[in-house]
């Protein structure tokens, strides 16, 4: 695969035409949009219901600020010297590289530096960060490291790069001295570079200032919880309010990490008493048929056994996040996650798999055994939690 031109891989070709088709202009105006080219829409002299479009003013109740963002660039000497990649361009080169160096082990950098393994790239992911992921639960971003490993993605965390340099047609990256994955490895090289490391907001181009708004660090815009600014109409969002503990998020690796809600880390910071269930892959047969045994599902509970947090990673994850997703935005109990039959043989089954063994102390307690032995005989125990995964921890 090395060497391969990347236009010649068509099934790349047409899945990013596919994705792309209904972001293109052509598509936006079909929709009845009319496209403006808002240039610096804020001038000294336009209200705040106003913005100036090519001479010409246009006004509006509200103001939506959607110009999404770009990649960061860390200011470290040489990098703007060599000629670098973004996830905007980084399918662009006209031939796969040898070597990928990928600035950030963040979702970016490690959907990325999986995909180009996979497609031939000998990759390298560095961060500063400890770990992979370090905005995801650790325990579940350990479970993506592991694969990544395995499949022969490098990693070089806990290290601070203090230059790049080129020598013999290779970009060099080279680490400041410190304790850590620096001393191992004083420096990566590669035929490019991939800038993973964050993202910054594009509005330095709106003329802000003259609007009333500040923008802060990264360019990023200060809001209420409704997403309006200091200027009323002028916001980020169209109305209403948003709950941001309700909004799911998907690492697109293999495994999949998906999450919604309290990690386990965020639950003991925000001083809440909690409990956390685990259940592992690889009592489901569907996950041992696809080799997908090492995935982990984590339930955080609150009190009452409400379901205050869902992490997933596994094959999937991003399709298995819905039940966990409505269990916690309606508040449900732990055990409603089974109050469903899912088919056999599925990756669902994960959810009964994880609250049966709660269940099991009231269902085969002494005194429903008493009954049950007086009634039909019964001679059995039960399922214990001792005995089975999932084990509910304090």
């Amino acid at each position: 695969m090395i060497g391969l031109p990347i236009a010649s891989v068509k099934w790349s070709d047409q899945l990013l035409i596919g994705v792309s088709f209904r972001t293109r202009p052509e598509c936006i105006l079909a929709m009845g949009f009319q496209n403006t080219g808002i240039f610096r829409p804020f001038t000294s002299d336009t209200s705040d219901h106003e913005v100036e479009v090519g001479g010409v003013r246009v006004s509006a109740k509200t103001i939506v600020v959607a110009t999404g963002s770009r990649a960061a660039v860390p200011p470290i000497e040489g990098l703007t010297e060599l000629a670098f990649l973004t996830n905007r361009d980084v399918f662009s080169p006209d031939a796969l590289p040898r070597s990928l160096a990928i600035l950030g082990a963040g979702p970016i950098g490690v959907e990325l530096g999986q995909a180009f393994g996979r497609l031939g790239s000998e990759v390298t992911i560095i961060d500063m960060a400890e770990r992979i992921l370090p905005r995801d639960d650790e325990e579940m971003a350990s479970v993506v490291a592991r694969r990544l490993e395995r499949k022969g993605v490098h990693t070089v965390l806990d290290a601070r790069v203090e230059r790049i340099t080129h020598l013999n047609g290779k970009k060099v990256i080279e680490f400041a001295s410190q304790e850590g994955a620096a001393q191992r490895h004083p420096s990566v090289s590669a035929d490019e570079i991939l800038v993973a490391a964050g993202r910054v907001a594009n509005t330095g181009e709106l003329n802000l200032g003259a609007a009333g708004i500040e923008a802060g660090r990264g360019g990023y815009i200060a809001v209420d919880k409704t997403l309006r600014t200091r200027v009323r109409r002028v916001a980020l969002h169209a109305g209403g309010s948003i709950d941001y503990r309700t909004v799911p998020w998907v690492t697109y690796t293999d495994p999949e990490l998906a999450s919604v809600g309290h990690t386990e880390e965020t639950a003991s910071r925000d001083g809440l008493k909690f409990c956390v269930v685990r259940q592992s892959f690889s009592v489901l047969d569907r996950a041992h048929a696809e080799d997908a045994t090492d995935g982990l599902m984590k339930v955080v509970l609150g009190k009452g056994a409400r379901v205050i947090g869902v992490q997933i990673a596994a094959s999937g994850a991003g399709e298995l996040i819905g039940p966990a997703l409505h269990a916690f935005t309606h508040r449900w109990k732990f055990a409603a996650l089974r109050s469903v039959i899912t088919p056999y043989s599925t990756m669902g089954e994960v959810y009964s798999r994880a609250v049966s063994p709660q269940l099991a102390p009231k269902l085969f307690n002494p005194r429903a055994r008493g009954i049950l032995r007086f009634l039909f005989r019964y001679r059995g125990t039960g399922p214990t939690t001792e005995t089975t995964v999932g084990k509910r921890e304090e």
